[in-house]
C-alpha cells in the first residue's frame, strides 16, 4: 500500500519510508480464541475464586 493512500489519521504514525505490510480489520475469531486461552487465564481464574472466597 502506498503511504497516499492510507487514512489521514493514521499517515501520521507511519513514516515516509515505512511498508505498511497489512491493511485492514483484525479476525474477531482470534481475538475471542486468544481472550479464552490467555495463558494467564488459569492464574485469574485461581486467582478469582480465593478473593471470593474470603469476602
Amino acid at each position: 500500500m502506498y503511504y497516499e493512500q492510507i487514512d489521514p489519521n493514521l499517515r501520521v504514525l507511519v513514516g515516509k519510508t515505512e511498508k505498511v505490510i497489512w491493511y485492514g480489520k483484525p479476525d474477531k475469531k482470534c481475538f475471542v480464541l486468544e481472550g479464552i486461552f490467555n495463558p494467564l487465564l488459569p492464574f485469574a481464574l485461581i486467582w478469582g475464586i480465593i478473593d471470593f472466597g474470603f469476602i
